[in-house]
């Protein structure tokens, strides 16, 4: 963040005084000025939901000379004339946003280190341990609508941060979540600057989906979050946008008893469910896409391509994981379509457990062509030097630890790195073809 602390130093001397509050409302508007955002001495008016923002000079010559103002689509920037001209009566409006999600973006741009959660904004997804629900919003708020103004370079170092946390869903996903975020989530990682997030943010809300619609979780969710569920299958616009969300999310509540389904859903949604629970159940005869789950991880196409260690424990780990699908071919109601309601749970389990195994890395043939760097004789005589060094100076039970570590492969070279994104598809696959089946049990 090197270019935020640099324009921080900037502001830093006159930041303070600028900050002042005006509790006066401007008697020619409805609006309401920002406490803390507002800068009578600005040059931009910015209005968020039915709030005031005005921005320095300085922040609008950041914004102008980041990106092409002249863009005047329909979620894109405003033109140069109306950020100039746009005053407390003419303000420009950004649709799309609430002010807190406003807040959190002017943070980054106006912020100092002493300013309370400043520093673990900039920081807190380095550590594992600050990663939260709220810091994950946060960044999508910068993300976001550093994308609306053009601002490619905060956009770029946001979505990085947003990519840390994400790693993290499982830890909050238990948290109440409202359709709202989750779209807001969705609709970021299926825009032009967000395509980096598209997978990890349909693996979260997925997750987020399955657990929140099974009762036996050691973590109970937040009590809303089935009602969240509901909402997002009676969204008439998720199927187009993302049939496999959708069959995610019709499976969810298909596996539910009937006393789950809430006075919200209306009766042709309650008859087409009710259609859908006979109708799925010995599933293995209603859908071709869940072959995989009915076939011995040994047979399965990748299985043989993958490094000793990880081949010999990836049985067990399956077993333990997707291998509770069974035969799905169970004529007991609900039992079937449970199964598949909780694939993204044992997605989870299997990347957890495939992540702690000591992988050796991809054998070379299957790795693809911008991720292979084959060892060679050169590394390996480089190794070899690094480790006679190491040996000559004394203490080779360290070195010798550290050389081993040394050869363990890069993140990319791991071989759950590599095929978790197919398990992913597959799993796409499954819930595609349910999203499908919703139109044929439709009355």
């Amino acid at each position: 963040f090197p270019k935020i602390f640099t324009f921080m130093s900037l502001l830093s001397e006159d930041n303070n005084s600028r900050r002042v509050f005006s509790e006066a409302l401007n008697e020619a508007t409805p609006y309401q000025r920002d406490p803390k955002y507002y800068y009578p001495d600005g040059s931009v008016v910015i209005l968020v939901g039915d709030v005031l923002f005005k921005n320095m000079k300085f922040q609008l010559s950041l914004v102008l000379c980041s990106h092409n103002t002249n863009d005047t689509s329909s979620r894109g920037p405003a033109p140069r004339e109306q950020l100039i001209n746009s005053n407390d009566n003419n303000p420009v409006k950004l649709k799309g946003f609430i002010p807190d999600q406003f807040r959190n973006f002017m943070s980054v741009i106006v912020g100092l280190p002493s300013d309370t959660g400043y520093l673990a904004l900039l920081t807190g997804a380095q550590d594992i341990k600050n990663h939260t629900q709220y810091l994950l919003i946060q960044y999508l708020d910068v993300a976001s609508i550093s994308q609306w103004f053009g601002m490619t370079e905060l956009e770029k170092w946001a979505r990085g941060q947003l990519q840390l946390v994400l790693r993290s869903h499982h830890k909050f996903a238990h948290n109440e979540w409202d359709k709202d975020t989750l779209h807001r989530l969705h609709s970021y990682a299926h825009s032009s600057g967000g395509s980096a997030v598209r997978l990890p943010v349909k693996i979260l809300i997925q997750y987020f989906i399955s657990i929140s619609a099974d009762k036996d979780q050691r973590q109970p969710p937040a009590p809303s979050n089935f009602m969240t569920c509901i909402e997002l299958f009676k969204d008439e616009t998720l199927k187009q946008r993302d049939s496999s969300l959708f069959g995610c999310v019709f499976s969810a509540i298909v596996s539910q008893p009937h006393r789950e389904w809430t006075s919200t859903l209306t009766q042709k949604d309650k008859a087409l469910l009710y259609v859908a629970q006979v109708q799925l159940t010995s599933i293995s005869n209603v859908l071709q896409s869940i072959h995989w789950l009915l076939t011995p991880p040994s047979e399965l196409p990748f299985f043989t391509r993958m490094c000793s260690t990880c081949h010999a424990v990836l049985p067990r780990l399956w077993r333990d994981t997707f291998g509770k699908c069974g035969n799905l071919n169970s004529s007991v109601l609900l039992q079937d379509i449970s199964s598949l309601a909780r694939l993204p749970q044992y997605y989870h389990s299997l990347s957890q457990t495939w992540g702690e195994v000591d992988c050796m890395g991809l054998p070379s043939s299957s790795r693809q062509p911008s991720t292979s760097r084959p060892f060679g004789i050169m590394g390996y005589t480089s190794s070899l030097l690094n480790l006679s060094l190491a040996l000559a100076s004394g203490n080779p039970s360290i070195m010798l630890a550290q050389h081993a570590v040394s050869e363990r492969p890069r993140e990319g070279q791991r071989c759950c790195t590599y095929y978790l994104p197919r398990v992913t598809t597959l799993m796409d696959e499954v819930y595609n073809e349910l999203a499908g089946q919703y139109t044929r049990f439709a009355p």
